[in-house]
């Protein structure tokens, strides 16, 4: 994948016309192997008026009949306009991500692994609590690099997010900057250039802990079952 086609925007424009059914969006979806199917974003930041909160819904709700587990890269910024959220014929910057997160099973929070994306963690998981309610939520720690992370490596960083968030990471990933860029240059994933790379293993790794986490919270609990 070496171009972002307008995918999203563009389902969300045609939902106005109509409801949106599975083979429709599977139809939109780009299928880079069996069992892993891509819908881009938008190409131009300036279509955002055009994700609308309840065409996002109705999406993530398609995306469910249509794949066993649905993975959602969001922006940063969480941000609410409360004047405008009074009127919900108005679109909000970050209306598309709010409903997201809202409607999120399980929220992967990315930081960057050094003392700069630590403090930036700290305030982005205040954010996110006051946004939305958020059932379940981790915190991985990405870029660990040898000459920010210290003698200990990962023990260190762990200690310090764990004082400062209150959260155990949920994983470390390397910094493979060689293949990362292999893979970006040729559009194609860390697996297809790199099998043997040691993000490409830790990802798999986080990749397997998520849907472990994801069962957990799906099971009905004692009181349920009575």
């Amino acid at each position: 994948m070496l171009d972002e086609a307008a995918g999203l925007t563009d389902l969300c424009r045609q939902m106005l016309t109509g409801p949106l059914e599975p083979a429709r969006l599977a139809a939109r979806c780009l299928a880079l192997r069996p069992g892993l199917r891509v819908l881009t974003g938008s190409p131009i930041a300036a279509r955002w008026p055009e994700l609308r909160p309840s065409a996002i819904r109705q999406l993530l709700h398609c995306a469910r009949d249509l794949v066993d587990v649905c993975i959602i890269d969001l922006g940063f910024s969480v941000e609410s306009d409360d004047e405008l959220s009074l009127d919900p014929l108005v679109p909000q910057r970050n209306g598309a991500t709010l409903a997201l997160l809202d409607d999120a099973d399980l929220v992967v929070v990315v930081a960057s692994a050094d003392p700069v994306g630590l403090q930036r963690v700290v305030r982005s998981l205040g954010e996110l609590a006051a946004a939305v309610s958020v059932s379940d939520h981790v915190l991985v720690l990405n870029r660990v690099r040898r000459a920010v992370a210290g003698r200990n490596g990962g023990s260190e960083l762990a200690a310090a997010a764990r004082r400062f968030t209150g959260l155990e990471p949920f994983a470390l990933l390397p910094y493979d900057r060689q293949w990362l860029d292999a893979a970006l240059s040729s559009g194609r994933t860390l697996a297809e250039v790199r099998r043997s790379s040691p993000l490409r293993r830790e990802v798999a790794l986080l990749a397997a802990a998520v849907l472990a986490r994801l069962a957990e919270t799906a099971q009905p609990s004692p009181s349920e079952v009575r």
